[in-house]
C-alpha cells in the first residue's frame, strides 16, 4: 500500500504516524515519495528507522532535505547508506552533520572527489583514520596537501607509509612537523627522499635524532644537504658514526661547521678521510677528534688544518700524531 500513497497523503502524515512506521514499512517508500517528506517528518524518524532505509532511498533525498536531518540521524548512517550519498548531498551537509558522520571511508570516490576545501578542513581525525591501509590514497594529492597535523594525528604508521609518493610530496610542511614518532619511524628512506626541502626542513630535531639506521644511511645526497643546523645539532653522538663516509663527504662546509665537539669525537677515520681541505678547515672543533682517530688520518688531513685549528689540538692529540704527520705540517702551522 505504501508505494501507492500520493504526495498529498504523505504530506498529511503527522510526526507520530511517521514514528510509528515499522522497519518493514520504511523500505517500501519509493524514491519519489522520499523526496516529499518535510523536515519535520524526516526528523521524526528514529535511528532504527533511518537504518532501515535502503541506500537508494538515502540517495533520493534532495539537497534541501539533507540539512534537515539531525546529527544523531546522520551519525547512524550505515556503510551502505554512506556509499549511496552523492557528491551534491555531501556538500549539502551542515558542518555539524559533516563532523558527525560515521563510516566516513564508505563514501564513494565521487563523493570524496567532490569535497570542498571547507569540507576537507572539517574532517575529524577519527574519520580520516577510518581509511584502512592504502585506501587513504582515495584522496587526491591536492586534498592530502590540505590535511592538518591534527587531522592526520590518528593515522597509523602503516596508513601514513601507504601514501603514494605524489601524496607524500604534497603534505603541508606544518603537517610534517606534527608527525608522531610511529608515523615518522614507519617511513622508508626512499619515502623521506621524496620530501621537498620545505618538508624535510620542518622535521623536528627530536624526530631526526630518532632516524633508524636504514633511514639515516638511505638519505640521498640532496637530503643530506637539507639537514639544517637545528637538525644536525639534535643528533646524538651515537648517530654520527652511522652516516656513511659518502654522506659525510657531501655535507657542506656550513653543515660541518656547526657540528658539536662531542659529535666530532665520534667520527671515524673513514668518514674524515673523505673530507676536502675546505671541509676539514670548516670543523670548528678539531680538538674533538679522538687521538686514536687523528693518528690514523693521512698527512693531507693534518696538513689542511688552519693555524687556528692546530692551536686547538690537545696535548693528547699532538702526542698521538705519527712522525710523518708532524712532518706534513707547514712552517706556518
Amino acid at each position: 500500500q505504501i508505494p501507492f500513497f500520493s504526495a498529498t497523503a504523505l504530506g498529511t502524515m503527522s510526526a507520530a504516524q511517521i514514528a510509528a512506521l515499522t522497519t518493514t514499512q520504511i523500505p517500501a517508500f519509493t524514491s519519489a515519495q522520499m523526496q516529499v517528506f518535510s523536515a519535520a517528518q524526516l526528523q521524526a524518524l528514529s535511528t532504527t528507522q533511518i537504518a532501515a532505509l535502503l541506500p537508494a532511498q538515502i540517495a533520493a533525498l534532495t539537497t534541501t532535505q539533507i540539512p534537515a536531518l539531525t546529527t544523531t540521524q546522520v551519525s547512524s548512517f550505515t556503510t551502505g547508506q554512506m556509499g549511496a550519498l552523492t557528491a551534491a548531498q555531501v556538500q549539502a551537509f551542515t558542518s555539524d552533520q559533516f563532523t558527525a558522520l560515521n563510516n566516513f571511508s564508505s563514501l564513494s570516490d565521487a563523493a570524496l572527489a567532490g569535497l570542498s576545501s571547507t569540507d576537507l578542513g572539517l574532517i575529524q581525525p577519527w574519520q580520516l583514520s577510518s581509511f584502512a591501509g592504502s585506501t587513504i590514497n582515495r584522496f587526491s594529492a591536492a586534498q592530502v596537501g590540505q590535511f592538518s597535523g591534527y587531522q592526520t594525528s590518528w593515522l597509523s604508521g602503516a596508513q601514513f607509509t601507504s601514501l603514494t609518493n605524489d601524496r607524500l610530496a604534497a603534505i603541508d610542511p606544518q603537517t610534517i612537523a606534527s608527525l608522531t614518532s610511529s608515523q615518522f619511524g614507519a617511513l622508508s628512506a626512499a619515502q623521506l627522499n621524496v620530501f621537498t626541502a620545505a618538508q624535510f626542513g620542518s622535521i623536528s630535531g627530536y624526530l631526526i635524532n630518532r632516524l633508524t639506521t636504514a633511514q639515516q644511511t638511505g638519505l640521498d645526497d640532496a637530503h643530506i644537504g637539507m639537514l639544517n643546523t637545528g637538525q644536525l645539532n639534535s643528533l646524538s653522538s651515537s648517530k654520527m658514526p652511522i652516516f656513511t663516509p659518502h654522506q659525510i663527504g657531501v655535507m657542506s662546509t656550513a653543515q660541518l661547521q656547526v657540528l658539536f665537539k662531542t659529535q666530532i669525537a665520534t667520527l671515524t677515520n673513514a668518514q674524515l678521510a673523505v673530507l676536502s681541505t675546505a671541509q676539514i678547515q670548516a670543523l670548528a672543533y678539531p680538538d674533538g677528534i679522538t687521538p686514536a682517530v687523528l693518528a690514523q688520518t693521512g698527512d693531507p688531513f693534518v696538513a689542511a688544518f688552519t693555524t687556528a685549528q692546530v692551536a686547538r689540538l690537545t696535548a693528547a692529540q699532538t702526542a698521538a700524531l705519527q712522525t710523518h704527520q708532524v712532518a706534513a705540517f707547514s712552517a706556518a702551522q
